[in-house]
């Protein structure tokens, strides 16, 4: 083997090295340039006695001495009798020295805690002082862990991902990570240690065995999964009978009226006066134009507003809308506005169908001599209308759910309705990108504001 080959070999060793004839040094490793604080090149220069005092301490290149062990054996360097030195900082010996007295304290300290283990290492990666119950009972013991590094005792898998914490250690980092070993879950911390003098001479890893604990949270959510899954199934049984029961409520009237005046036109139809006959008619086409409707919108919440989204749309004005539905009913819907014309678009009729049911319900659930006022305005590059009236007002309890399907206030039981207005009018309202906010009071009525995008130059 020649000098290149072998000052290959004695560069890529961890411990410091040096190698010197008549007191000259013609090698040093780049362990020994670390731990001298000098380069290569200037060891190169120097002798081992401007390195070595006489009792063995190191002359460092920042003036700091450092207690060293020598070991000197013979070598043959380019065919002439060399010696080579290996150095061993004994600095970060006795520190590990004064871990191993105190041993018995980790012991005491992780057979109290039997999901502990601890583990020292020094600036080479190897374990110094191991203490701990957990790792035993994983099928491991001291003994593998001492003197050895990780790639000593795993595969590459496990090394690979685990020393990165080791060497961030060293560099003054704190990590903490979950890693998993055989059918087993550790928590790792790995901080630094630091001497008197705050210099870093190894590391130390704290591992807790978790896995009991990642078990229980494993239960806990599958446990909370399974109780909302529960929670919903029981409320869409509750949602599928209180609509059963809304369509009852809802049909049963106006079939029942169908069915009367049926059977008046047809077992007495020929002694009915004209007037009589037209108008048992015109309360059989009237109900059957109510059933028709609520057919509609039980089919509307059923497949979404989703599907409206490819009608045409077109600006409309929304001050012309607005005094439309305010002439249906002059005597109770007032319209204040400032504004001569507001264009928004959409689709014209779907809105006025949202207006008008929201005029609708504020005229319901109100005194017959009471105000429904309209306020439309610009504001915000929006245009705001805003619905108030004086009526029997919401349930605070009750005011968040005003938008589901078949819901119906505790205080709307004697009046007639699916609960699904408000539903549709909310998913047509976002599907013109708009919002809808409803505020009440029990007692003292609503107000209901809806926003729409307004739009310019038109």
């Amino acid at each position: 083997m020649d000098s290149h080959e072998t000052e290959s070999i004695l560069d890529a060793l961890p411990a410091p090295i040096l190698v010197f004839t008549d007191s000259s040094i013609h090698f040093a490793n780049q362990s020994a340039a670390a731990l001298t604080g000098y380069t290569i090149e200037q060891l190169r220069q120097m002798t081992l006695d401007d390195l070595l005092h006489s009792n063995y301490v190191l002359k460092t290149a920042s003036g700091l001495p450092i207690p060293v062990e020598v070991s000197i054996n013979s070598i043959d360097w380019a065919g002439q009798a060399a010696r080579i030195v290996t150095l061993t900082d004994l600095t970060t010996r006795n520190k590990f020295d004064q871990l191993h007295a105190t041993a018995n304290l980790y012991r005491m300290f992780t057979q109290n805690l039997p999901d502990i283990a601890i583990f020292f290492f020094d600036k080479d990666l190897r374990f110094q002082v191991v203490e701990g119950r957990s790792f035993e009972e994983n099928g491991m013991n001291r003994e593998i862990f001492q003197g050895k590094r990780l790639r000593d005792i795993f595969p590459p898998e496990i090394y690979e991902r685990d020393e990165p914490a080791l060497l961030a250690a060293l560099n003054g980092q704190n990590t903490s990570q979950e890693v998993s070993y055989q059918q087993s879950i550790f928590m790792v911390h790995t901080v630094p240690l630091r001497d008197e003098a705050g210099v870093i001479f190894g590391g130390m890893v704290i591992s807790q065995d978790i896995t009991a604990r990642k078990k229980a949270e494993i239960e806990q959510r599958e446990q909370e999964a399974l109780r909302i899954a529960l929670q919903k199934e029981r409320e869409l049984n509750q949602l599928k009978t209180s609509m059963m029961v809304r369509i009852s409520h809802e049909f049963r009237t106006p079939l029942t009226i169908i069915l009367t005046s049926g059977e008046m036109i047809a077992h007495y139809g020929d002694r009915m006066s004209p007037e009589r006959r037209a108008e048992h008619h015109q309360k059989l086409v009237d109900q059957v134009n109510h059933l028709s409707r609520a057919l509609d919108d039980i089919a509307l919440v059923v497949r979404g507003t989703t599907h409206q989204a490819d009608q045409p749309t077109q600006p409309f004005d929304m001050v012309a809308l607005c005094q439309d539905i305010a002439a249906t009913d002059p005597a109770r819907i007032t319209l204040h506005t400032k504004e001569d014309k507001l264009f928004v678009r959409g689709n014209p009729q779907q809105i006025h169908d949202v207006i008008m049911h929201l005029a609708a319900n504020a005229l319901t659930y109100s005194a017959i001599d009471s105000p429904v006022i309209m306020t439309l305005e610009s504001q915000d590059g929006d245009a705001l209308l805003r619905l108030q009236d004086s009526g029997i007002g919401i349930p605070a309890e009750e005011l968040g759910r005003i938008f589901e399907p078949f819901f119906r206030g505790s205080n709307t039981e004697e009046r007639r309705g699916l609960g699904l207005g408000l539903p549709i009018v909310k998913d047509i309202v976002e599907l013109h990108r708009g919002k809808i906010e409803v505020e009440s009071t029990l007692g003292k009525g609503t107000t209901v504001t809806i926003r729409l995008p307004k739009i310019l130059g038109v």
